[in-house]
């Protein structure tokens, strides 16, 4: 009961704080306050292409038209209010050919199973002063250091209803930082948990799968979110630090865990008194003591980031995850070649566990769900000259043999308006990251135009 009450509290406290900002303190002020607004728009308009016919090694109903595309018009809004408040929006309209969306906005503590036609992907009150800095409401938060694969980027959610053009969105929260000389502490509380669109039942992006967030087939299952109320609450504390010639981050977590697992419960099905079993899709409550350490040394960069998570209850495997990588800038050969610039990134992604014990009622681990395990990651990207870019980069895992490859191409028209085409190329086994779109091959062609 006092749960509830404290999480109805604590839902409309964001949405009154917010509200209040925006239809108050703006009239008060009038035109002398909206000429600090800031905006930036972006209209994405993109074409996926797909090289085969999907199907094989399932037996449900599939989508199978060659053609995709979409086109998303993205706002981003800053409008201060005073010397020390500002308020901050993101939203996004959205429209897919064919689409499977559904109304607009997410709600928290529901399975927003469906892609939406619009949504705020951020939406906060910031209170920034020399020393410290406080966030309310939805908002991002960005940690670590690699540059291809980050594990330690899991303070997010997205709409992954199309794999290749996923939303990122901002977590609801209470953030504090505390900044002293090169060091920030930050402290936050996330009490929501919100389930985005996944890919929907007749994508050809779920593949052999029949949940998106496994690889393989689990059975049909029921998604469960965490209730509500502080016992449910997610919690971050953070230190951050700068030095001449390094970076380091470490960080402790208590809350929703990074990846799901799956629970199997006996129930009664009424009004037979049968008992059958039921599967539910479920994040369990975890620990996580995180680190990393980035240095750089001329022109390159040195970088180790990762996470030891521990599940309560034996919920899950206990895990270390972490990635190792190097980024080397080149203009020598560059200029030699006459090209502007040459990076080059190599990351290992590692995924080991140190507890494969889990109860009974747990048959599915997030071992199956948990992306890039022991795998190898590289790019090269070619800046031709200031409007020519050709990337060329792919992935390996090394316990499944599963793999993708890809090839970029940008063409900036000016400062307002690019060009870019791509071709994705996935290989493996069933039952693997990739394995599991090896039949989704495809072009992409798209559009961008900032205003």
């Amino acid at each position: 009961m006092t749960d509830g009450i404290l999480n109805n509290f604590l839902q409309f406290g964001f949405r009154f704080g917010i509200a209040c900002c925006v239809t108050v303190a703006v009239p008060a002020r009038g035109e002398e306050l909206l000429e600090g607004l800031t905006t930036d728009f972006n209209l994405r308009i993109s074409t996926d292409a797909f090289l085969q016919e999907p199907g094989s090694g399932t037996n449900r109903q599939v989508d199978d038209r060659t053609f995709r595309s979409m086109a998303v018009l993205t706002g981003d809004f800053m409008l201060p209010v005073g010397e020390s408040l500002t308020v901050n929006a993101s939203a996004y309209l959205r429209f897919d050919l064919p689409s499977n969306q559904q109304g607009v906005g997410t709600v928290p503590h529901r399975d927003n199973d469906s892609a939406r036609y619009a949504d705020f992907t951020k939406l906060n009150l910031v209170w920034e002063t020399d020393d410290v800095d406080v966030i309310v409401g939805k908002a991002d938060v960005k940690i670590g250091f690699a540059e291809l694969f980050s594990p330690l980027d899991r303070f997010n959610a997205a709409d992954v209803s199309n794999p290749m053009h996923p939303v990122r969105h901002g977590l609801w929260q209470v953030r504090g930082k505390l900044y002293a000389d090169d060091d920030t502490f930050s402290v936050a509380l996330f009490p929501y948990h919100t389930a985005y669109a996944g890919v929907s039942e007749d994508s050809r992006w779920r593949g052999g799968s029949s949940d998106g967030s496994f690889f393989s087939s689990t059975g049909d299952l029921t998604t469960e979110l965490r209730s509500p109320g502080p016992a449910n609450w997610s919690f971050l504390g953070l230190w951050e630090g700068v030095r001449e010639g390094y970076d380091f981050l470490f960080g402790l977590y208590h809350g929703q865990g990074a990846y799901p697992v799956v629970n199997n419960r006996a129930e009664v099905l009424q009004p037979f008194g049968i008992t059958v079993p039921h599967l539910y899709k479920i994040v369990p409550t975890t620990w996580s003591a995180m680190g990393g350490l980035s240095v750089v040394d001329g022109s390159v960069k040195y970088y180790a980031e990762g996470y030891y998570q521990w599940a309560q209850g034996d919920k899950d495997q206990d895990f270390v995850k972490g990635v190792l990588g190097v980024k080397y800038t080149d203009t020598a050969l560059a200029s030699r070649l006459d090209l502007n610039q040459i990076r080059m990134i190599g990351e290992f992604s590692a995924d080991a566990r140190t507890d494969g014990n889990r109860e009974d009622a747990y048959p599915v681990s997030s071992s199956d769900a948990r992306i890039l395990p022991n795998a190898i990651l590289c790019q090269v990207e070619l800046e031709i000259d200031d409007t020519w870019t050709v990337i060329l980069g792919g992935g390996y895992g090394l316990e499944f043999h599963d793999s993708t490859e890809y090839l970029r191409v940008s063409y900036k028209v000016n400062d307002d308006f690019s060009l870019k085409g791509s071709v994705t190329g996935f290989q493996g086994p069933d039952g693997t990251q990739f394995g599991r779109w090896r039949e989704n091959d495809l072009f992409i062609l798209e559009a961008n135009y900032a205003f």
